[in-house]
């Protein structure tokens, strides 16, 4: 099954009008500014093929 997302007010979100993953750890989160809808992270878990 191939599964495509719009990146852009689908995954990436604005923390003021929605509920989001948690703020990466430092480095990252001064090269990564944007952040995951809350949930995304779950859902990729679950779609990724059992080995």
């Amino acid at each position: 099954m191939i599964v495509s997302f719009d990146l852009d007010d689908t995954l990436f979100v604005s923390s003021v009008n929605f509920k989001t993953e948690k703020e990466l750890s430092f480095p990252f989160n001064k090269i990564y500014k944007e952040r995951l809808r809350l949930g995304t992270k779950e859902l990729f878990e679950k779609l990724q093929p059992h080995a």
